[in-house]
């Protein structure tokens, strides 16, 4: 779940309308979701969405960023379900906040948010490293609602040039230096997830 975090980007692969029996791939953006889920922004117009309006299964490609060797590289490949969703503030809110360049496409009609929530995954560590994982036995963990969320990062220390960008029970993901981070806890939040976000905080001071 990590590697969803780190990533900015990935390949969604959907089935074709235009070539039945074919999948058809694109490189889209994403925002990872606090339950680590892929949260798309999509044109109606778009083949892609197109192609899940028809058959909502899809898949989603991420890489490790700045690795020069592919198949030492670790990448995830997350296979499930596309789910249409409604526009809500807190929605667009944390969007937003990984992917501000689209605050303009809101504007625009056609446009929705839709997650993929996945069934299975298919994790690569390096080469002769992988395995599947059921997404359902991944670890419970503390749900953050988008107030909770809002209210820690309102609170929060953040070190100068450090944009916080989203936390869940595992870690936080920030935008630094033209790129964006992510922090992991040491152990996953419960109660004390203020603590852990000051604590990860403090670990970005110390490396100033």
């Amino acid at each position: 779940m990590h590697l969803l975090h780190s990533c900015e980007s990935g390949a969604l692969a959907t089935h074709s309308q235009q070539v039945p029996g074919y999948p058809f791939a694109t490189v889209l953006p994403y925002a990872p979701t606090a339950l680590h889920e892929p949260l798309f922004l999509m044109s109606g117009l778009a083949e892609h969405a197109r192609n899940l309006k028809a058959d909502r299964r899809a898949s989603l490609l991420v890489a490790a960023p700045g690795t020069q060797d592919v198949l030492e590289s670790a990448r995830m490949t997350m296979v499930g379900e596309i789910e249409f969703l409604d526009r809500s503030e807190a929605l667009a809110a944390r969007y937003l906040r990984y992917r501000p360049e689209a605050e303009s496409y809101l504007a625009l009609g056609d446009m929705f948010f839709c997650v993929l929530r996945p069934r299975r995954i298919r994790f690569i560590g390096g080469f002769a490293r992988m395995g599947w994982l059921d997404f359902a036995e991944t670890p419970p963990a503390l749900t953050i609602t988008p107030e909770r969320e809002a209210s820690v990062i309102a609170s929060a220390k953040i070190p100068p040039a450090v944009l916080l960008l989203g936390i869940d029970a595992y870690g936080i993901d920030m935008h630094r230096a033209g790129h964006r981070e992510r922090i992991s806890f040491s152990t996953p939040a419960g109660d004390d997830l203020e603590a852990c976000v000051a604590t990860a905080l403090a670990s970005i001071r110390g490396r100033a």
